[in-house]
């Protein structure tokens, strides 16, 4: 939350003061997105996107980490990507998250027909070649895809890296 933002801004000043080295509070996938910038090709702008059982992501732009105003910023998890749809955990309807996270994968893959569902993963869903299933990975990467448009066409990012289960089907 925003106090344990603000407490990690103050530990990091608090550091920089004291060893004379700048120091960053950063979410976890905003460091890994900074450290991704510097060593991919020496990228100025950069989001990097992991998608699992949530959503999460880190913003560089011009080798800073973005982290907008509160500390908030990033937050594309519940970013709307489809108005009025599947109920996301944060209370809202048609969050990216609640599409491309596990839960909404699940939902897609049983609404196409998909059995056994309890059980599925990304990686499981997209080696499966019935066509309920083949209909639910169309899905699936329909509404990734929408999330992931709306995240370049908002941040113009030099780089884009996607990790998740699915990047090792």
């Amino acid at each position: 939350g925003v106090a344990a933002d603000v407490a990690a801004d103050a530990v990091a000043a608090d550091l920089q003061k004291s060893t004379g080295i700048r120091c960053l509070s950063a979410t976890l996938m905003g460091a890994r997105a900074l450290g991704e910038a510097y060593t991919a090709n020496d990228v100025p702008s950069l989001v990097m996107l992991k998608v699992d059982d949530t959503v999460e992501c880190g913003i560089v732009i011009e080798k800073k980490i973005f982290t907008g105003m509160h500390q908030l910023g990033g937050k594309l998890a519940h970013m709307v990507i489809n108005f009025g749809g599947y109920e996301c955990t944060c209370g809202r309807q048609g969050c990216f998250e609640a599409y491309a996270g596990v839960a909404g994968l699940k939902r897609i893959a049983a609404e196409a027909g998909v059995q056994d569902v309890e059980t599925l993963t990304h990686a499981t869903l997209f080696g499966m070649t019935t066509p309920e299933a083949e209909c639910a990975q169309k899905t699936y990467v329909k509404y990734l895809a929408g999330g992931i448009t709306n995240i370049i066409n908002l941040f113009q990012p030099n780089e884009l890296v996607l990790e998740g289960p699915f990047t090792e089907v």
